[in-house]
C-alpha cells in the first residue's frame, strides 16, 4: 500500500481553515493543559516546523516514534514527558 500526501500529513490536513491537529490542541488547553506532548513520526519535520514550541502560549514537547508499532506504542512514547505516566493509569 502507499501513502498519499493527504494519509501521511493527516494532522495537517486543512479543515476550515485551520489544521486538523490545531483542534486537538484547543481541546486539550481548554480543557486546562499545561502542556501539550505531541507524538511525530516520519513528518515530525512538518509538524515541528508548523507548531514550534507552543500554541496559544501552552509549551509544546515532541516525542518521536521512531518506528510504526501501533496505536498503544504511540501512548507510550508519551511515557517520559506526562504525570502520572500511561503506564500508571492503566
Amino acid at each position: 500500500m502507499t501513502s498519499s500526501p493527504t494519509t501521511d500529513r493527516r494532522g495537517l490536513v486543512d479543515v476550515a481553515g485551520r489544521a486538523l491537529l490545531v483542534y486537538g490542541f484547543e481541546t486539550g488547553i481548554d480543557g486546562g493543559a499545561a502542556e501539550l506532548v505531541v507524538i511525530v513520526g516520519h513528518e515530525a519535520g512538518q509538524i515541528i516546523d508548523r507548531f514550534g514550541d507552543a500554541l496559544e502560549g501552552t509549551p509544546i514537547t515532541y516525542a518521536h516514534q521512531r518506528e510504526r508499532l501501533g496505536f498503544g506504542h504511540v501512548v507510550l512514547q508519551a511515557d517520559p514527558h506526562v504525570e502520572p505516566s500511561p503506564r500508571e493509569r492503566l
